[in-house]
């Protein structure tokens, strides 16, 4: 059955982030499988549920770039594959499942005589990229795999320019991740259908203002996780204890040296480091208006043991 879609073309930027609002898309794919560094399941549920009108703010200096290098990057992939890629302007919809959307950076018109695919145009460093298992993100590889079982497409590719220099990976659909997506994906409808929200993740509770003087008897597996928190936290406290003891003992060796060595291989720095930092004791004494207009109020919670409490 093929996808339908609607035309977004001559949309404005609001318009089309108010009507994604109303669908589960490729972008929020990653989010509800709890691979997105930026957002949690719940707050998407309230974005979702919002009355607010989304608002298109300006894109972060690093987004802002990822646009602006996008059309280069798929005149770079058309040189390199010799396959044509044209602007889609809709968001496609499953066939089976109308609230299952995505909207696709360029479609493929392949040279070698292949039905069209999908390509993803996607930006990062080096220093990113270091830090996934395969080769591409996991939250990049889910986005595809839905874009293909929306689409209906049977391959795509993703263009990825990496510092000065672009990766071409190829797709093809993953049965078994595009059902575990539509699971998740059915799970996620049914908790805004519901007005149910998902459970909290640890960073979730990070962001709740707690209730002043209000307390929560513990049960006994939390009593059990205190008592091995507070055996790993003496043992670090230990561990750190005699770091800091030979620590010092070898910046008193080094006394005046900057560097020290073993058969002549520098093992170690003692260096001095300058850096520039706003005084806002001073700022605030010399330029009580202006610190008051540039100061904001941030919150955050913290955690930590009592000290000397006995777990029974």
């Amino acid at each position: 059955m093929p996808a339908t879609y609607i035309s977004t073309k001559g949309w404005s930027k609001e318009k089309i982030l108010a009507k994604r609002r109303e669908f589960i898309g490729s972008s929020d794919v990653p989010i509800i499988m709890g691979l997105s560094k930026y957002k949690s399941p719940l707050d998407l549920y309230h974005e979702k549920l919002s009355e607010v009108p989304p608002s298109a703010e300006p894109p972060s200096e690093e987004a802002e770039f990822g646009i602006e290098m996008e059309e280069m990057i798929a005149r770079i992939y058309t040189r390199r594959t010799g396959h044509k890629v044209v602007r889609d302007n809709k968001i496609r919809i499953h066939p089976l499942f109308p609230w299952l959307t995505c909207q696709i950076d360029r479609v493929i018109e392949s040279a070698d005589g292949r039905e069209r695919g999908i390509l993803e145009i996607k930006t990062a460093s080096q220093w990113v990229v270091k830090e996934w298992d395969l080769d591409i993100a996991p939250e990049y590889y889910v986005q595809v795999q839905q874009q293909l079982a929306v689409g209906g497409f049977t391959w795509g590719e993703v263009a990825l320019a990496v510092d000065r220099r672009l990766w071409i990976i190829p797709f093809v659909p993953d049965e078994s991740v595009i059902n575990e997506i539509i699971e998740r994906a059915v799970w996620f409808r049914n908790c805004i259908m519901n007005r149910t929200p998902p459970e909290y993740e640890v960073r979730d509770t990070e962001k709740i203002e707690p209730k002043p003087e209000s307390s929560i008897e513990a049960t006994p597996e939390i009593i059990d996780a205190i008592k091995s928190l507070q055996v790993l936290e003496a043992q670090e406290k230990e561990v750190a204890d005699n770091a800091d003891q030979f620590r010092d003992e070898i910046k008193l060796f080094m006394a005046e040296h900057e560097l020290l060595t073993v058969q002549g291989i520098a093992v170690a720095q003692y260096q001095s480091v300058k850096s520039m930092r706003l005084d806002s004791k001073k700022l605030k004494a010399a330029e009580p208006k202006l610190y008051e207009k540039y100061s904001a109020e941030a919150v955050s919670r913290r955690f930590s043991l009592r000290k000397n409490v006995v777990m029974p």
